[in-house]
């Protein structure tokens, strides 16, 4: 199956269980705890502590004023991702199979 060229056909195709991770099992595309978007299988921003704001895990970034922020910070995000490359790199079998290329 070609890699989708729009975010919103690969939501349908993640919930509705079509994606296999890298091990072949079907990725159920749960619903995440933290953020609310189907579980892709990558790293949510939102399960480290921000480095920002301090904002614990499980929790929503803060703005300066101390209102919750609709975003995470950039540094929450940079760090999911380096989760992700270090997980890249081991070859972890839970993360999505790659698309044909």
């Amino acid at each position: 199956m070609p890699a989708p060229l729009l975010r919103s056909a690969f939501r349908q195709l993640l919930t509705s269980s079509a994606l296999v991770d890298r091990a072949g099992r079907r990725v159920l595309g749960l619903t995440c705890p933290v953020c609310g978007n189907p579980d892709d299988t990558y790293t949510c921003p939102g399960s480290l502590p921000c480095p920002s704001c301090r904002a614990a895990a499980s929790q929503r970034c803060k703005r300066p004023s101390g209102h919750t922020s609709d975003t995470w910070h950039a540094a929450r995000v940079r760090a999911a991702d380096a989760v992700d490359q270090a997980r890249e790199e081991a070859d972890d079998p839970t993360l999505l199979a790659p698309w044909p290329e």
